[in-house]
């Protein structure tokens, strides 16, 4: 500056804090903090909060997509978000298809997420919107389930069936399946937060047994991991590193998922073991492995009672509703608990209660004492 001269003013700009709503597909909008100044990029960065990577997400606004190095748009609001989705990479076709190829002696071992198979069977994109919309009334038949995966397979070859999920519920029907099917169902306590990183480190942990048991087999060997998760539990390990030690370890790797649910972080395993890593969509099985009939339980009991805080009745009655299903309450009106119309008055639709008082005569009978 001269001699005589007056210092210029300061002419930039103070950043300022912005509030931007945003969406991932299928859940609530939500707000986050950033400086005005940010891009797009920033903004994935942090709703992920730590959680995948970046650049497996496209962000959209206002029906247009917007590049990583884009500013964020100050106009967002709660009916208007920043939508991210998923980016869906579909695995590369075989260039050379062959046909059948001869046997050879190889052992299976079938490791699969009970949970990520379910929920990922209730993800539906609406073709329409583009928008991944979830149906909780959705179920997976086992049985079909099971005769696809281990297709092509000798039942003599299948060395190891495992499905590993969480608890409550226990006793339901899909234990059941399973275990019909001839797989060792490993049900473990779900943690308070709702999260399954202790389920995921069980089966992490079998599968690690598996690579060293069966190390020294001549035959070859090949995990079949049906699962699509490709969390890493908070830098515990996931399943994208038990793959990658089977695949070091000279196993083949043969991955089942449903589109929607798939980490796109597998596709850059497969870059490294194209010959090894084989990926599989469940979704082609779609009309034949999910039930979309409407599920209806019929309960016969009027007893309210929570067994000290453990659940009850009411418990499961709630949870199905909340699951779509129709709920078909039978019971003497003087030992019905008051608390399952309390439940109707939030579900009037889903649950019917009717007595079995006018049924009486036809249900009941007085047993008569003998006489000697």
């Amino acid at each position: 500056m001269g001699v005589g001269e007056r210092p210029r003013p300061d002419t930039t700009s103070k950043s300022t804090e912005i509030k931007i709503w945003v969406q991932f597909d299928r859940y609530q909008a939500t707000r986050v903090t950033l400086d005005n100044t940010s891009i797009i990029d920033d903004l994935i960065g942090v709703a992920l909060n730590g959680e995948g990577r970046r650049n497996e997400y496209q962000a959209h606004y206002r029906n247009r997509e917007l590049g990583p190095g884009e500013r964020i748009p100050s106009d967002t609001e709660s009916d208007h978000p920043v939508v991210l989705r998923k980016i869906i990479i579909r695995p590369p076709r075989d260039p050379n298809p062959t046909g059948p190829k001869p046997y050879t002696p190889t052992e299976y071992h079938i490791v699969i997420d009970n949970s990520n198979v379910f929920l990922g069977a209730q993800l539906i994109r609406n073709e329409k919107t583009g928008v991944t919309e979830m149906n909780p009334a959705t179920r997976v038949n086992v049985g079909y389930l099971t005769k696809k995966i281990e297709g092509g397979k000798l039942n003599i070859d299948i060395r190891t069936r495992i499905v590993g999920g969480t608890k409550p519920p226990e006793n339901v029907r899909v234990w059941r399946e399973w275990d019909s099917n001839g797989y060792k169902c490993m049900v473990i306590d779900r943690a308070a937060t709702g999260k399954e990183s202790a389920l995921d480190d069980l089966l992490h942990a079998q599968i690690l047994i598996l690579l060293r048991k069966y190390e020294i087999y001549n035959r070859q060997q090949v995990l079949v991991l049906v699962t699509g998760d490709g969390n890493t539990n908070y830098n515990r390990g996931g399943f994208l590193n038990v793959v990658e030690i089977a695949l070091k370890d000279k196993w083949n790797v043969e991955l089942w998922s449903w589109e929607l649910s798939l980490s796109q972080r597998f596709f850059e395993i497969q870059k490294l073991f194209p010959t090894q890593l084989t990926i599989k969509y469940l979704d082609p099985l779609r009309k034949y492995e999910i039930y979309n009939r409407q599920q209806v339980l019929v309960l016969v009991t009027g007893d309210g009672n929570t067994n000290y805080n453990r659940g009850g009745f009411l418990n499961v009655v709630e949870i199905a509703l909340k699951d779509k299903w129709n709920v078909e309450l039978w019971s003497w009106e003087l030992s019905l608990s008051q608390r399952f119309f309390e439940i109707q008055k939030l579900f009037p639709t889903q649950l019917t209660i009717k007595y079995l008082d006018p049924h009486r005569t036809n249900v009941t009978f007085e047993e008569k004492s003998k006489q000697n």
